[in-house]
């Protein structure tokens, strides 16, 4: 946890594997999908997120009264809705204080 705390960019460690969760690198891809796929399992999980840095984008999952999963993109200057909080969190407020290094 200290390490992690130190670093730069966010890891996730899957399968003794530690993977960074900076760009959308095939592992993060996979490490992501396969997380999603343990949550859907959770009968109480209503809503998912994934924030992507870069472009600036949230894809919103969200579980359908038939126990589908709808995704929502957010862009730019949308809303995020979060129903199941009954929050609404503008993009600009997500991506507040974030900047990208372009290398």
């Amino acid at each position: 946890m200290a390490w992690e705390e130190a670093q730069s960019e966010k890891h996730e460690y899957i399968a003794g594997e530690v993977f960074a969760m900076a760009g959308a690198r095939r592992q993060h891809v996979v490490v992501s999908g396969n997380k999603f796929a343990a949550y859907r399992s959770l009968e109480a999980l209503k809503e998912y997120v994934i924030v992507d840095i870069a472009p600036r984008r949230v894809e919103f999952y969200r579980r359908t009264p038939e126990n589908d999963w709808l995704m929502h993109e957010y862009l730019a200057d949308g809303v995020c809705e979060f129903s199941s909080l009954g929050v609404a969190v503008p993009m600009a407020e997500i991506f507040e204080n974030v900047s990208v290094e372009i290398v």
